[in-house]
């Protein structure tokens, strides 16, 4: 079985009874972490410019803004909840500098209510293998080459939740981690330049 095989399989079968006690206390931790910093970043400049334009285009109202709330389309959602969550650059951080809970826990909040709701137990099922996902593509800061390592493994972090939560099969999941390989990568360019919310 090839690695992407193993990672499709751990992605779609792992069961909350196969998850031990600490990295559950992680993931409940993370979960807290982000909703706070989202609570704490709202208010940042640009989060009301964000929030307005979202709202402004209209569209499905499937996910929740959260604290200003509103609904929008739910990839709008994970996006403004995501930026919120990332603001203040404050949230849960891996060296070399990987934020996984800022992509991964909104993304997973919008896939949930796009879903119509879901276990709360399956939905830390879903944010612990996301979070494994993108902790085990991590790679070191040389590595990375002056690249956000955010924008690389965070990716497949929020895909692997996401796809968990909306209960994609292998296949499909296959297809959702292909997809973001294909759109994975990001320049660290805005932290060096010190552009918001980084500056």
């Amino acid at each position: 079985m090839s690695i992407e095989h193993e990672l499709v399989r751990f992605v779609c079968r792992t069961a909350y009874e196969d998850l031990k006690p600490e990295p559950l206390g992680t993931i409940r931790n993370q979960l807290l972490t982000v909703l706070g910093t989202t609570i704490a970043g709202s208010t940042q400049a640009g989060c009301q410019t964000l929030i307005d334009f979202y709202l402004s285009q209209g569209g499905k109202q499937e996910a929740t803004i959260l604290i200003y709330g509103g609904r929008i389309p739910a990839q709008a959602a994970a996006l403004v909840n995501g930026v919120m969550a990332r603001a203040l650059d404050f949230d849960d951080a891996l060296a070399p500098g990987v934020h996984i809970g800022a992509s991964t826990v909104p993304a997973a909040l919008a896939a949930a209510e796009l879903r119509g709701g879901m276990d709360g137990r399956e939905f830390l099922t879903a944010l612990l293998v996301g979070t494994e996902v993108g902790v085990r593509l991590n790679l070191t800061e040389a590595a990375y080459n002056g690249l956000d390592p955010t924008g690389i493994c965070t990716v497949f972090a929020a895909t692997a939740a996401a796809s968990r939560v909306l209960g994609l099969n292998e296949e499909e999941t296959w297809d959702a981690l292909a997809l973001a390989f294909n759109r994975a990568g990001g320049s660290f360019q805005c932290n060096v330049d010190g552009l918001w919310p980084f500056g």
